[in-house]
């Protein structure tokens, strides 16, 4: 009998595949604005267009690092609240007096309504440079709250059509601590899951960062046409799990 489904580990490994094609294209595509500043800027000594050519480039490159600054600080900060979330919810709650485990649950709400700030901070952010890679995070991590939307809308958190999450405070309060803890306890979780995605995405914004400070700080930066993987760069191998 055919299925018609298709099961999570099959679409996750063809998002892999869409990321480190991503990847490489937005490494590319910096480079190649690289190169033609290099490339005007050997050439450009009795050329207008080309001093305004290599303007426009730097421009560009400027606007770029600025960006791939700002998602990295936000995925660096979505990463600790993350950690946050999880070490809360990892506690054990059976021996709390009726005072801690009220102070407790007013801790879990806070961290996961920081979480969810920090959620949104961080989608703004990759859709200002959804091109490769981060566009493939973006659609993953959107794709996070869908398998877990009816859960988290129970608990009243849900989402706009950019993706943007809220939370109804008072459906927050009165949902089950086991319901949290499965919404946002574990590597399995939908905040276990938006996590472990938030460091790809750190590496991807620091390799990228990388080789336009080298360019912008020193006007010059030979660029490897080929695209290197940047799985490969900073984990020294082509590993990645699919499964998260």
């Amino acid at each position: 009998m055919q299925h018609n489904t298709i099961s999570p580990l099959i679409t996750q490994n063809r998002l892999l595949s869409r990321a480190k094609s991503g990847a490489r294209a937005q490494s590319a595509a910096i480079g190649s604005a690289i190169q033609r500043t290099n490339n005007n800027n050997k050439n450009n000594s009795s050329s207008v267009n080309s001093s305004s050519e290599t303007k426009k480039n730097n421009k560009l490159m400027e606007e770029s690092r600025e960006n791939f600054t700002a998602l990295k600080k936000a995925a660096e900060e979505m990463k600790e609240r993350g950690r946050k979330l999880q070490d809360i919810l990892e506690k054990d709650t059976g021996n709390m007096t009726e005072e801690e485990a009220a102070k407790y649950r007013t801790t879990v709400e806070e961290r996961i309504t920081d979480f969810v700030d920090g959620y949104n901070s961080l989608i703004r952010k990759l859709d200002k440079e959804n091109s490769g890679a981060n566009g493939t995070y973006l659609k993953q991590i959107k794709e996070y709250f869908g398998r877990s939307s009816s859960l988290l809308g129970d608990m009243g958190i849900k989402a706009d059509s950019d993706g943007i999450l809220s939370v109804d405070k008072e459906l927050l309060k009165s949902a089950e601590l086991s319901d949290l803890k499965t919404a946002f306890g574990g590597n399995g979780s939908f905040a276990g899951k938006v996590s472990a995605r938030v460091e790809d995405i750190i590496a991807n914004a620091q390799t990228n960062l990388a080789i336009l400070n080298k360019s912008l700080n020193t006007g010059n930066y030979s660029y490897n046409r080929t695209g290197s993987d940047i799985y490969d760069i900073l984990n020294g191998s082509g590993k990645y799990d699919a499964s998260r």
